[in-house]
């Protein structure tokens, strides 16, 4: 399994490093570089708010194979 630079900053804080460990989130990867949030990225974690405070990585319903297609 790869490992991707985690900068809360882009989640407002709302995950920690730590609470993300074994949970399955939807990643998009080799993206045109980008610098975002002071980092330069080649991917994304997908992530939803609310418009006013809450931001939540999304994630899967059930355990899925790392790499996996999004359809």
């Amino acid at each position: 399994m790869k490992s991707y630079k985690y900068k809360e900053e882009c989640l407002q804080g709302s995950k920690t490093p730590e609470e993300l460990v074994g949970k399955y989130v939807i990643v998009l990867v080799n993206l045109k570089p980008a610098k975002l949030c002071g980092v330069k990225s080649n991917g994304m974690m997908l992530a939803a708010d609310d418009g006013i405070e809450i931001v939540t990585a999304l994630t899967t319903d059930k355990e899925i194979k790392p790499g996996s297609r999004i359809r």
